[in-house]
């Protein structure tokens, strides 16, 4: 579906001061969505996103809900580790499909700096942050968690069993752990770098009670899929070779900032993949069945129990 500039402007408009003269409209390419990127006197200013197909709508809406919490719990804006989230501008409804307006995030999200140490080390010390600022009251039942990941990997022979598995998983017994706000996919997509600003964006499949350690392990792990283009290498990479040390102790850092037992970290590793299995099933493509198998092959290789984190 086309939607007028004009009507765009109009929106923005509402929702931010913008000048009678001097906005720049620039239409951005999404698969998904219909971008928008807004400017006043040449300087990045907005973003509207609306979906291009009704399915897609429940995406955008979602993500609205997600910078208006993390605005809500001081997350939004620069942080001390000085990462950068945008800041929601308004939000609503145009011919029947919710829309956002979100701050514009200047910079490029292909830098090579993506998995360099000080960025790293600035993405973990934020997430750490973000953690501890959103985590729940509650303790995780690793004997649990064990099961769970032992039950769910030895009880299928395809990716397709795992992936079936996996939507049928009881986290019913994790209600009460420690919690944590996670952004659920930071790939390099989604890490905006503009000198020494880096900025976190796509907050669409957020979640308010997500798995402590998800996003660390998910952004480490990308650093090394960015440059394999295989998950089972990368795994292998991050957690068994010499090639993963620095990546093993930034997690090992984080985990003990939250007060997780590094004896158990090994199946938070291994529900990590299956909670990253459970988001590419909802992306029905031949990439993410790729990588589904490559997960699949990699937690069927390992024993998580003997994963240590201590060198």
């Amino acid at each position: 579906m086309a939607i007028n500039l004009n009507k765009v402007t109009d929106l923005a408009r509402t929702a931010i001061a913008l000048p009678e003269t001097g906005v720049e409209l620039r239409l951005l390419s999404s698969p998904h969505n219909i971008i928008v990127e807004g400017f006043v006197e040449g300087d990045g200013t907005f973003l509207f996103k609306y979906p291009r197909e009704p399915q897609f709508g429940d995406l955008i809406r979602k993500e609205g809900e997600n910078l208006a919490n993390l605005q809500t719990l001081g997350i939004a804006g620069a942080s001390k580790a000085g990462i950068s989230v945008p800041k929601l501008l308004g939000s609503g409804e145009v011919f029947g499909r919710p829309y956002i307006l979100c701050q514009h995030m200047p910079g490029d999200t292909n830098d090579e700096r993506f998995n360099t140490p000080d960025v790293v080390n600035s993405m973990v010390d934020w997430l750490t942050l973000m953690a501890k600022k959103t985590q729940r009251d509650g303790t995780i039942d690793h004997a649990y968690l064990e099961n769970l990941v032992d039950a769910a990997v030895q009880q299928s022979e395809t990716p397709k069993d795992l992936a079936a598995a996996i939507s049928q998983l009881d986290w019913s017994c994790l209600i009460g752990a420690p919690f944590v706000y996670t952004h659920g996919d930071l790939s390099y997509q989604n890490i905006v770098i503009d000198g020494d600003q880096v900025a976190v964006v796509d907050w669409a499949i957020g979640e308010e009670f997500g798995l402590p350690g998800f996003d660390v392990i998910d952004y480490l792990l990308y650093g090394f899929y960015r440059q394999r283009q295989n998950y089972l290498e990368s795994i292998d990479l991050l957690l068994f070779q010499r090639d993963g040390r620095g990546a093993r102790q930034a997690l090992l850092k984080h985990c003990t900032a939250l007060d997780f037992d590094p004896e158990s970290i090994g199946h938070l590793v291994a529900a990590s993949l299956l909670k990253r299995i459970q988001i590419l099933a909802g992306f029905p493509t031949g990439k993410a069945a790729k990588k589904t198998t490559e997960l699949y092959s990699a937690l069927q290789a390992h024993d998580w129990k003997e994963l240590r984190f201590s060198s």
